[in-house]
């Protein structure tokens, strides 16, 4: 909106508009072998909190991975969810008009409540899910990638109902070799 970005510089220039930052650590990886950590997308909450992507690598050992969401407060506490997958790193995040959080990795969806509690969706296989969306009358909605049973390489638009019925529509995809 032009008019308040006029407002606030000019707000600016009177030295009237000031912004304070609260910087929180986040706690260490839960294992210290484990000490490569990388954050991903983050998100509000519907319960007002951050919450964002986590995963922890092992220095030593590229294939092992921990996966996680992980919930900072506005006051600081700390709390994370692990999440199981093939998959090294959570791919996306979102908060839902449902007021749940949802998660794509590989072959997996998962259902995140601000309580804690996680609900997984298994993709059909071959198939991996990437950026993720819900509408606002709970339709899940991600980017799919898959392979056929000739290892034939697709990308489509995924769709997953309330009741976790998965659909598919397969978008043309020129690949060079």
């Amino acid at each position: 909106n032009r008019k308040a970005l006029i407002g606030a510089e000019m707000l600016e220039e009177r030295q009237q508009l000031s912004l304070t930052f609260t910087e929180f650590p986040l706690p260490p990886a839960p294992d210290p072998a484990n000490a490569y950590r990388d954050l991903g997308t983050i998100v509000t909450g519907a319960d007002g909190n951050l919450w964002f992507l986590q995963s922890y690598s092992d220095q030593k050992d590229a294939s092992t991975f921990n996966l996680s969401v992980g919930r900072m407060t506005p006051t600081g506490e700390f709390a994370e969810f692990p999440i199981t997958s093939e998959y090294y790193y959570p791919s996306s995040l979102t908060a839902g008009a449902d007021g749940n959080l949802w998660v794509s990795t590989g072959g997996w969806i998962y259902r995140l409540t601000t309580s804690g509690h996680i609900t997984e969706f298994k993709l059909p296989e071959g198939y991996e899910a990437q950026s993720i969306s819900v509408t606002s009358n709970g339709i899940v909605r991600f980017k799919a990638s898959y392979y056929d049973a000739d290892f034939n390489y697709f990308v489509g638009i995924g769709r997953m109902s309330r009741s976790g019925k998965v659909g598919f529509l397969k978008v043309p995809v020129a690949m060079v070799n």
